[in-house]
């Protein structure tokens, strides 16, 4: 995942989707030497601004390159699948979402959706933020219009299993 990360490519985060715009040696809040990635938003951000990560700390704030089309396949099949959650813990699932495994999220999407009759307002409003996280980044890499993106989802999540 970030060994092949170049300026120019895209990344996400459970926040956004930026373009890297500088990858250099660096160093961290400690003072030791690191590859630090630099990127600004570029997805419905009123802001400009530019920040820095290492390239080590990547994965544990879930920042990842944004699917390719092959991978959108791949979670689109997800979502028309039914998903089994033993003992769903909230806190458990918001941090598999915070991660931004696009499978851990698609199972967490499909589940909410397929119980949402019995959900509370809080599960629901999670629900509503996964999947709009879930269609801006479909919507970013296929250039379809949002509505077109959610519709489709919404579509496969409707699906009997």
């Amino acid at each position: 995942m970030t060994d092949n990360l170049i300026v120019g490519d895209y990344i996400i985060d459970s926040f956004g989707i930026y373009r890297v715009t500088d990858i250099n040696t660096g160093t961290t809040f400690r003072g030791d030497s690191c590859t630090m990635l630099s990127y600004e938003p570029v997805w419905d951000s009123n802001k400009k601004y530019t920040a820095q990560i290492p390239i080590n700390d990547l994965r544990k704030t879930g920042t990842r390159k944004v699917l390719d089309s092959t991978e959108i396949k791949t979670v689109m099949k997800n979502l028309s699948s039914e998903k089994k959650m033993d003992g769903f813990e909230l806190n458990v699932v918001k941090e598999d979402i915070y991660q931004n495994d696009p499978l851990k999220v698609s199972a967490i999407l499909t589940y909410l959706w397929k119980n949402k009759e019995i959900l509370d307002k809080g599960n629901k409003d999670l629900m509503e933020k996964v999947l709009e996280h879930l269609c801006r980044e479909i919507c970013f890499v296929t250039k379809h219009k949002y509505n077109k993106v959610r519709d489709g989802v919404v579509s496969l999540l409707n699906k009997p299993n």
